[in-house]
Formats: structure tokens, sequence, C-alpha cells
């Protein structure tokens, strides 16, 4: 976990040469502004916290979806039940890969939303 030290400073030639003595330290410290002409907070990695959760949800989405849809294809073939009888022996396992595939999807944002 690395520390971060937030400055606030008042004349941007004050940042210049705040960044240049750190630059001069052993190891090199970085430095970072944020502000109108800087960047952008919600583009920071440690100051929004949903970017971390929006990547958490997409990979938990690449391994739930596959397995939410052989989940919901094998609880249509082991349950033997009729829900999709309109849909014929081919669509009604596909309709129940669809519904568990969108389980899977759900729960990829329950999932990335519970971890802090």
């Amino acid at each position: 976990m690395g520390l971060y030290v937030a400055v606030v400073l008042d004349k941007w030639e004050r940042l210049e040469q705040l960044r240049q003595e750190l630059a001069s330290q052993q190891p090199p410290l970085g430095l970072r502004a944020v502000g109108a002409d800087a960047l952008d907070p919600k583009t920071l990695r440690e100051l929004n916290p949903a970017l971390d959760r929006r990547d958490r949800q997409r990979s938990m989405a690449r391994w739930l979806l596959p397995f939410g849809f052989a989940a919901g294809v094998m609880f249509t073939f082991i349950t033997n039940l009729d829900t999709f009888g309109f849909a014929g022996p081919i669509g009604q396992p596909l309709i129940g890969g669809l519904l568990g595939l969108g389980s899977g999807w759900m729960g990829s944002y329950a999932a990335a939303a519970s971890v802090t």
C-alpha cells in the first residue's frame, strides 16, 4: 500500500518547484497535480473507487457469465421442468442458459460492489 500526501498550493510556479525537489530525492518521488489545469480527479484510481469497482465487475463477469449459462442449461436438463415448453427441446435449454447468463451478469455487479 502506497503513501499519498495531499498538498494544496496557491501558485502554479510552486508546483513546478515542488516537482523538481521531489525528483531530486533518493528514491525519486512522483507528483501528480489534480485540479483545473491538471488531471481530473475522476480519472485517478486513488481518488475514485468506482474505477476499481468497474474493473472488478468486468473480471467477475468474464467467468460468471459462461458458468451461469452452463448452470442454466444444466438446470433445465436436470429438473425436466417444462417451463418453456413452447420453445421445444432445443429452445428450452437455450432459454434456461440465457436466464443463467443474466443471473451471472447480475452476480458480477453484486460481487464487485460488495468488495471494498
